[in-house]
């Protein structure tokens, strides 16, 4: 990337000369920041912002890495999905108790954006539901721009945690997701389609393991479908300091001629400053 124009180049063009022709000179591209108003009837932001279908209930310990399960189309990805971020967006939640409320609206109207004017969302979280450490999480994003098919993705989460007389912890989930807007999972006509997503991370002392897996369910037809799984850890070095080791696969149906198996291994180290 060309840090004065935020054009991914090979320094062929730079900021008086972009891949359009225009002279942006831009710092670097923004991925998430606001301005923020905070009042007694919930917290208002304004800015570059993540929907709350991609924040509600996120499981994924291997977020961000080539071995996550959006990246892996395990789960759904894109900026209607668990990717990316509202470039221009406005965003309402509400907490109060066990219960969230979060809702979400694209203002923006550059075509360069990736979320336009319109585009709206919804996520409802509720902890504790009937019994201590039982949560359930309802989300759907709409895109206003989408031409045909289904225009949105829905998603359903449930999660369970446990806390062991050891001390050691133990976190299950099943999420369901609605898809109609999706290219890259669901090749087929429409991008419509239906995803599961099962997993359990356990932590013990510094370290914490997960195993997850995934099916979908592709409108087109079963050649277009795919199953996938996550498994690996992170040992904590220190507060600041931790080790990833992890292995994901997925495997597309015979018909998907776009997309193909994808098999990723990761070795990491992150260090917190």
């Amino acid at each position: 990337m060309d840090i004065s124009d935020s054009w991914a180049t090979s320094n062929s063009t730079n900021c008086n000369s972009d891949a359009n022709g225009k002279s942006p000179c831009n710092t670097f591209v923004l991925k998430q920041g606001w301005v923020g108003l905070l009042t007694p009837f919930g917290q208002f932001k304004f800015g570059s912002l993540e929907s709350p279908y991609k924040y509600l209930a996120k499981h994924d310990i291997f977020h961000d890495t080539i071995s996550q399960a959006r990246d892996t189309r395990m789960i759904s990805q894109g900026s209607i999905a668990h990717s990316s971020y509202w470039r221009e967006s406005i965003l309402y939640e509400l907490k109060s108790g066990n219960f969230r409320f979060a809702a979400i609206y694209g203002v923006g109207e550059d075509s360069n954006t990736s979320t336009t004017n319109k585009d709206n969302g919804i996520g409802i979280e509720y902890k504790n539901l009937f019994l201590p450490g039982l949560s359930v999480v309802y989300a759907r994003n709409t895109d206003d721009s989408h031409s045909s098919g289904q225009d949105y993705n829905e998603k359903v989460t449930l999660t369970k945690d446990f806390k062991l007389q050891s001390g050691d912890k133990i976190k299950i989930w099943y999420m369901h997701e609605d898809i109609g807007v999706d290219s890259k999972m669901f090749t087929g006509s429409g991008n419509d389609g239906e995803a599961t997503w099962f997993g359990i991370r356990y932590k013990t002392g510094p370290m914490e393991f997960q195993y997850s897996y995934a099916e979908t369910d592709a409108k087109q037809g079963p050649t277009y479908d795919r199953d996938g799984y996550n498994i690996g850890m992170y040992y904590k070095l220190s507060k600041i300091s931790r080790v990833y080791l992890a292995h994901s696969k997925s495997d597309a149906g015979s018909g998907d001629g776009v997309n193909h198996n994808i098999e990723s291994t990761l070795i990491g180290l992150r260090h917190d400053f």
